[in-house]
């Protein structure tokens, strides 16, 4: 492993560092209330996203930093000037140097479908999505039904949905996960 470098904060010189392994810690000071702190390494605190953040304080200024964009900032030179960080390994909380690369947007989200990261496989899907009002079993009747000729309003009124989610089903818009190996003879 890699031994652990100390750099300071830009902004916050004399104040906090943050090493190449991902850790954040505090400088010996004293705030202005003449109290004396000791150097200690901060406790990240995940946000609802799962990165970690810390909580800087500056002239009487609270600011929270994403952990991974603070090792970045110190760390990788951004000759290319790309905006956001990325974490190669997919696990935002391992913040190490050599986890993370600085990528434009686009390269982010082509990062995260490449490694299943954000993909539908990963979302709660049909009857467990918290959002679902059909069955699988009702969606595959559904499907049937109005690739035999069946009058999507009158499948909508039936099932309780709009007609436009028969329509999505039966173009595999939605739930075709649950309705791709089903055959159907359509009638014209």
């Amino acid at each position: 492993m890699v031994s652990e470098v100390w750099k300071e904060v830009k902004g916050y010189e004399g104040l906090y560092e943050i090493s190449n392994h991902g850790r954040v810690r505090s400088l010996d000071k004293v705030d202005y209330l003449g109290r004396k702190y000791k150097s200690r390494i901060m406790k990240p605190q995940k946000n609802n996203k799962g990165y970690y953040q810390v909580i800087f304080t500056k002239d009487r200024k609270i600011k929270s930093h994403y952990v991974h964009r603070l090792v970045a900032l110190a760390f990788l030179p951004n000759s290319d000037r790309k905006f956001q960080v990325n974490h190669i390994d997919g696990k935002k909380q391992n913040n190490s140097v050599e986890n993370l690369e600085w990528v434009t947007q686009e390269e982010n989200i082509q990062h995260a479908y490449d490694t299943g990261l954000n993909c539908a496989s990963n979302r709660a899907k049909g009857e467990r999505s918290g959002k679902a009002k059909l069955t699988k079993n009702q969606v595959i009747e559904i499907y049937t039904r109005v690739h035999k000729g069946e009058s999507g309003p009158i499948l909508a009124n039936e099932f309780g949905v709009t007609r436009y989610t028969i329509s999505d089903i039966k173009r595999g818009k939605i739930w075709s996960w649950a309705t791709k190996n089903i055959e159907v003879e359509e009638v014209s």
